[in-house]
């Protein structure tokens, strides 16, 4: 296989561009998951997942695409069969019902309206108006979504295994109450 050409184009004239290649398969992932959207269209969720203890697999980097699907991007060097096997045998082995409750979720928080907007951040998403109204983290490893919002009266709405009060606990995005969701019924129940 060549290597891919790439070229700059103005007006009325064409420039090849120089080619470098990356000095680790690392560097291109992180360049890649901080770009995700950017580059592919598709919402980060993890890097380095776990395919569980049964498979003792990870894949490089987890995303979601538009439709709710999900995207597993493997970073190799090699151009060999092998790499295509490792994302067939990962594709298998995928969480699609984490996904889809991310899916699921997603498109609740998008549907309140066109003034949505969705933050993809490092270590959660942020969906806002003005103001951020709702933040999610994406926990691979326990298989949970931990949806962070606003309440007048935290303390009301607690519930154990499901929402609790976090006024005074530390955690990344805004909101006093954190909603643990495992389930798609957890996503219908927490109707944001």
């Amino acid at each position: 296989m060549s290597d891919l050409k790439l070229f700059k184009l103005s007006s009325d004239h064409v420039t090849e561009l120089a080619v470098s290649s990356m000095a680790l398969e690392k560097s291109l992932q992180t360049l890649i998951e901080k770009h995700l959207d950017t580059f592919l269209g598709v919402t980060f969720l993890a890097s380095e997942y776990s395919t569980g203890p049964k498979t003792g697999g990870r894949m490089d980097t987890l995303g979601i695409d538009e439709n709710g699907a999900p995207v597993i991007i493997e970073y190799k060097k090699a151009t060999n069969a092998n790499v295509i096997n490792q994302g067939l045998f990962h594709l298998e082995q995928a969480d699609t019902e984490l996904a889809d409750r991310f899916a699921a979720l997603r498109s609740m928080i998008l549907e309140m309206g066109d003034d949505v907007e969705v933050k993809t951040l490092k270590l959660y998403f942020a969906f806002r108006r003005l103001k951020n109204f709702a933040c999610v983290e994406v926990h691979t490893q326990t298989r949970k979504l931990l949806v962070y919002v606003k309440h007048p009266d935290p303390a009301s709405v607690a519930e154990k295994g499901f929402a609790r009060d976090v006024t005074n606990i530390c955690h990344f995005g805004t909101g006093n109450v954190e909603l643990t969701l495992t389930s798609k019924a957890d996503v219908e129940k927490a109707g944001i």
